[in-house]
């Protein structure tokens, strides 16, 4: 969207024009046909412009309740942190008297935050802090926000007692994970920010590189979240947000996992009745060893993140994948593809650890359809790589 098309949508005519398409179009398609006749209809407005905010609207109501009635641009609504997300991560920040926003986006952060307390929100855009305004006045905590068109650089924190930062992490329009790339610098402005203030939590990639946070001059607590079974974001937490060395963290049931001192303790075994896969966040965190102690497992393999045991462990929500073994051997697809026409299987899910080959590759040889109540698992133990055909076990 240009400059024009945000100042379109915001202005009373365009609300209007909006509401009044969104009513006749509610599920949020727009065929080309479609275009063209409200094309036809106002030839002297925006509507594209509508038609793109409604689609992306549409995208929005995985991550916002209110996505109905907020204001998104395609950049902006990618960057955006989901509502249960920040909802959760804002409940770090109850108990200050005020938190700065320094990259408030269209607002996903802020307004959470801004449930629990006063918040000062920042953006060097102002058309996108506009937009996070009307996001505000949707969630009814626009009072309790005071937005500023500045750089988080050159921003004056000295009635906050608390920051968050959610740095743009993209490069000429394209994203990055590395945090010397972002936008601010977390690098340069972390030591000026915790000479004065001692309470920061930094959004960042689940893709980074642990050995850039090496090389930060203050060690964070390190949690990794995750919705379900999607890894969202990893929080950095200094100062006296800082609880832990590393925690995992799984919603919605908002199970944790947490240690101050890594364990490499457990034990590896033969394959047993049942293989079990930990969540995301327990994997990406560092926390196999804690959690396979926890639920009574051992590894296949010191390096592979796949766990076994004759019984399941009992699951809090979304804590592990649970896999029956059915059939247990070298890795060989020649043999693979005729067990699985043996057994009359003719749709199944494949997941790998330790493996080369990618599962699109893997499916086209084995000429298989994905879905069903079957999974493939393919991994490494050793020096070797073997296959289990397995079933699922169906979340408790």
């Amino acid at each position: 969207m240009t400059i024009e098309d945000i100042n379109f949508l915001l202005s009373e005519e365009g609300k209007k024009l909006i509401k009044k398409i969104q009513i006749q179009y509610p599920e949020g398609r727009f065929t080309t046909a479609a275009t063209l006749k409200l094309k036809n209809i106002y030839p002297n407005l925006n509507i594209r412009s509508i038609i793109e905010l409604l689609t992306l609207r549409k995208s929005a109501k995985l991550k916002f309740s209110k996505a109905d009635n907020m204001f998104f641009t395609k950049v902006g609504l990618e960057q955006s942190t989901g509502e249960r997300v920040a909802e959760y991560v804002a409940e770090r920040f109850s108990g200050f008297k005020k938190v700065a926003d320094l990259t408030s986006g269209i607002g996903g952060n802020t307004i959470a935050i801004a449930a629990r307390t006063k918040v000062l929100a920042i953006d060097s855009d102002r058309l996108t802090l506009d937009i996070a305004k009307e996001n505000a006045k949707v969630y009814s905590v626009y009072s309790n926000i005071e937005f500023m068109h500045k750089n988080a650089e050159d921003t004056d924190l000295g009635t906050c007692d608390a920051v968050y930062i959610d740095p743009s992490r993209r490069v000429k329009n394209k994203r990055t994970v590395s945090l010397s790339d972002s936008l601010p610098s977390v690098e340069q402005m972390l030591p000026k920010i915790l000479s004065h203030i001692d309470a920061v939590g930094i959004k960042v990639s689940p893709a980074i590189s642990y050995e850039e946070l090496e090389k930060l001059p203050y060690n964070p607590e390190v949690e990794v979240i995750a919705d379900e079974f999607e890894c969202k974001q990893i929080m950095l937490w200094f100062g006296i947000l800082k609880t832990t060395a590393f925690r995992a963290t799984i919603l919605p049931e908002k199970y944790t996992l947490e240690t101050s001192h890594p364990s490499k303790h457990v034990e590896t075994s033969t394959p047993k009745k049942y293989i079990i896969e930990p969540n995301c966040a327990i994997i990406r965190s560092h926390l196999i060893d804690e959690f396979a102690q926890q639920a009574g497992c051992k590894k296949l393999d010191p390096l592979i993140a796949y766990l076994t045991s004759d019984n399941l462990p009992v699951a809090v929500g979304h804590q592990y994948k649970g896999y029956e073994i059915i059939s247990f051997s070298r890795f060989n697809l020649k043999k693979l593809k005729k067990t699985l026409s043996e057994m009359n299987i003719s749709r199944i899910d494949i997941a790998k650890r330790g493996l080369s080959q990618k599962p699109d590759e893997i499916r086209k040889k084995l000429k298989i359809k994905e879905g069903g109540n079957f999974s493939l698992l393919f991994m490494r133990i050793g020096n070797r790589h073997y296959q289990a055909i397995t079933k699922k076990v169906p979340q408790s």
